[in-house]
């Protein structure tokens, strides 16, 4: 090694902190597990909701389940997540489609702002329509900005919702924003299986559950 070399001041002071940024990490994992354990309890409470009475019933969200991250690796893949499952009955349908759709809840590491974001996550499954995160996100666009923040069609049969910053201020409108999201998704079915179409419907057959 040529004496001219030497280690960066980066290097240096991250060698320094080492066991603290490690313990600061445990401490922040902590915390946004814990971020996600309330909201678990208010979606438990949403997808228990009963139906608007004289509202033909279209979806069905199944109980939150607990999608994080269970094994240490590397630290910026980490997500701390829950997910509710999106069942579908379209018009010709007796029952209900199961996972027609998933919808995340999750904070994890978005490279578009180099840090972790609460965000809401929709995958399409496709098995009952293929536009649905598409109808969802033109819904979106036609809302106001603040409701379903920094929103992106992200690819084919995923949309992000809205991504927040891990802010104090994010604490305010939480359970709203959630609400605002399961909301658009409804209002989504509603736009591609309108009500009439469920009148009359003789075209009617049995679907196996999954």
């Amino acid at each position: 090694m040529t004496p001219e070399r030497k280690f960066s001041e980066l290097t240096h002071t991250y060698n320094a902190n080492a066991w603290n940024l490690n313990e600061a990490r445990k401490i922040f994992q902590d915390a946004i597990n814990e971020f996600n354990n309330d909201i678990e309890g208010h979606l438990q409470e949403v997808c228990q909701r009963p139906n608007d009475a004289g509202k033909v019933k279209k979806v069905r969200w199944s109980d939150p389940t607990d999608w994080s991250t269970s094994k240490d690796g590397p630290w910026l893949n980490y997500i701390a997540s829950t997910q509710v499952e999106m069942d579908i009955k379209p018009p010709s349908f007796k029952i209900f489609k199961r996972a027609a759709a998933y919808l995340y809840f999750e904070i994890r590491f978005d490279r578009d702002f180099s840090r972790f974001m609460f965000r809401c996550r929709l995958e399409n499954q496709n098995s009952v329509h293929n536009s649905i995160d598409e109808k969802v996100m033109e819904l979106i666009t036609q809302k106001e900005t603040e409701e379903f923040p920094n929103a992106v069609h992200q690819k084919s049969n995923t949309g992000i919702l809205f991504r927040h910053e891990l802010k104090d201020d994010l604490f305010d409108n939480l359970y709203q924003q959630i609400d605002n999201a399961i909301k658009v998704c409804e209002e989504a079915i509603d736009a591609i299986f309108p009500d009439s179409q469920y009148d009359n419907s003789e075209d009617i057959f049995e679907e196996s559950t999954q």
